[in-house]
């Protein structure tokens, strides 16, 4: 069973999320930040597939984008596909919408889609 890393703040949009990704058959960890999600990813214990985040965060919590550098260049995960979607990107540096760590994509409006973003990205690996 592949494991999705999600990270989503908005309740409801995790929740569905999580019910399409579980029901195609991932195993899925939810965290509401990035700074969650970095303390799953230290965990040894813990495999994981595909890192699945938002772009903005709340305040206090670094933003997607700097979750998925941390990921892409630790040598620990990457193994790891990133997805990283938002919702708009008018407030990022364009720097970083430059060169992102991984697929950048608007978040979509139904979120059974991301099982096939998601499908789509395991299905790249070797």
């Amino acid at each position: 069973m592949r494991t999705v890393l999600l990270v989503e703040h908005e309740d409801a949009y995790r929740h569905d999320a999580l019910t399409a990704l579980e029901r195609a058959g991932f195993q899925v960890i939810a965290c509401t930040t990035t700074t969650e999600a970095l303390a799953v990813l230290d965990d040894a214990a813990t495999s994981v597939d595909v890192l699945l985040s938002r772009v903005r965060m709340p305040a206090g919590h670094p933003h997607g984008l700097a979750l998925g550098r941390m990921v892409r260049y630790n040598r620990q995960h990457q193994n790891i596909r990133i997805v990283l979607y938002s919702v708009g990107y008018d407030s990022l540096p364009e720097e970083d919408l430059k060169t992102p760590p991984g697929r950048l994509l608007p978040r979509p409006e139904d979120a059974a889609q991301l099982v096939g973003v998601i499908e789509e990205e395991l299905a790249l690996d070797p």
